[in-house]
């Protein structure tokens, strides 16, 4: 009984050993590849909605920060010359508010950026508002109230603010997920 091999692999209808290996490696390499392929493209889309969140949030908190200084009757907080000596907070006159003397006040609490609306007054009349440096009778300065306290914008590092030839700059960079975006704004108050 002679074995011919010719007529056994034409005449067999199924899958040899080695056929069946062959198949199962390149569908193994494929299954890899693809894989390898969404977990990259997961990273990518990750990364790139981090930056996008940062980008979103710092946008946000600035253009609230602009459109109020621009139009705020005075600046209270005394401002740096250049951004190498900014300050980490500011304070200024509410320009919305023409009825009461408020202030709004930006400040920086752990990573949130905060915006406290303030007001001034005298314990013998606590009801009238006045301006921060006002001095009573006995040279004392005003008390201060705290009217709103609130978060406008998360992921802050750090915020700086000066002032130069009549421009308020305002800068920071914001960090989340191991990404960092940097927003700067400069604008002209309304006094």
């Amino acid at each position: 009984m002679s074995l011919d091999l010719k007529n056994f692999f034409r005449n067999h209808k199924g899958f040899i050993l080695l056929e069946f290996l062959v198949a199962l490696s390149v569908f193994i390499v494929i299954i890899m590849v693809s894989g390898s392929l969404y977990v990259m493209s997961q990273r990518v889309y990750d990364t790139s909605e981090d930056k996008m969140e940062l980008a979103q949030n710092g946008r946000v908190a600035f253009d609230r920060i602009t459109r109020e200084i621009r139009q705020s009757v005075a600046i209270a907080t005394p401002l740096a010359t250049s951004s190498s000596e900014a300050t980490e907070e500011m304070m200024f006159q509410d320009g919305h508010n023409s009825d009461q003397i408020t202030y709004i006040f930006y400040y920086l609490n752990g990573n949130e950026l905060r915006r406290a609306k303030l007001v001034y007054f005298f314990e013998e009349e606590p009801d009238i508002y006045v301006k921060y440096n006002s001095t009573n009778e006995e040279g004392e300065l005003p008390e201060s109230k705290v009217l709103e306290d609130k978060v406008v914008g998360e992921y802050f590092k750090g915020v700086g603010f000066w002032e130069e030839n009549g421009l308020i700059h305002a800068s920071s960079t914001l960090e989340n997920n191991d990404q960092n975006f940097k927003i700067n704004t400069s604008v002209f108050s309304r006094n």
